[in-house]
């Protein structure tokens, strides 16, 4: 009897005791889908009406980091890339007509990740989130909106030529850097391989640049925020 209380107290203290922390330390990559949501606040310094330009899309990314665990915690660095190939734009007609166009060519991505290791269920998992830096790159374009779609439009005396879609191509580039947070998991797939998902903001700030060519004394400051979903695989070398 004395013996089946004895192994009965070492199964329960086995099942007791805290899992062991899998290892997330050491260099990683791998590969991203993103389905980001872009919002660009259009302005002009001559008055015309202001409007959001909405610009939803998914594109695909690379990620490299390195990390070191210590127990459960684990600290890291990140680097990533996405090519980006989305654009947004309207078109508002109240009182003196504006248009807006924005487009994200690519971004690039430094972040510090700090987590913990745990799990989900059986599948050891590691909680993580990250701080850091995104560099996106822009076009801006705008101007008065279109009266004919692919016309020659007389507006304020001016001839300005539209693109085929009957947008202005008047504006500028511009490379932003924002501040991005993000909140994540990767879950052991095997020992040498995750699935991740994350959610993740960034704010890029305001942009500004004139309307060249045909407007170049009227300026368009543009705020630029976005919010993105990820998932990834993440394998470990």
């Amino acid at each position: 009897m004395s013996h089946l209380v004895k192994s009965g107290a070492i199964v329960l203290g086995l099942l007791a005791s805290p899992a062991s922390a899998q290892d997330w330390g050491g260099l990683y990559g791998g590969l991203t889908l993103s389905m980001s949501n872009v919002t660009a606040d259009h302005s002009f310094s001559n008055g015309a009406p202001s409007d959001t330009v909405t610009l939803t899309d998914g594109w695909p990314g690379l990620f490299l980091g390195y990390n070191i665990q210590r127990g459960h915690l684990v600290f890291g660095a990140e680097l990533e890339y996405q090519s980006a190939s989305g654009s947004g734009s309207y078109e508002n007609y109240s009182n003196i007509t504006s248009a807006g166009e924005t487009r994200l060519k690519e971004q690039t991505s430094l972040r510090a990740i700090m987590g913990y290791s745990g799990r989900i269920g059986r599948a050891d998992t590691l909680f993580y989130g990250a701080l850091g830096a995104t560099r996106g790159s822009f076009e801006f374009r705008g101007g008065p909106a279109s009266l004919g779609g692919g016309e020659l439009v007389l507006i304020e005396e001016m001839a300005l030529l539209h693109d085929r879609t009957g947008f202005p191509e008047n504006g500028y580039d511009q490379t932003l850097n924002g501040i991005s947070f993000g909140l994540g998991i990767d879950t052991r797939l095997s020992d040498a391989m995750a699935l991740r998902a994350e959610y993740r903001q960034t704010d890029f700030g305001e942009s500004d640049g004139s309307l060249a060519p045909m407007f170049s004394g009227v300026s368009m400051p543009v705020k630029v925020r976005q919010s993105q979903f990820t998932l990834g695989l993440r394998m470990d070398f």
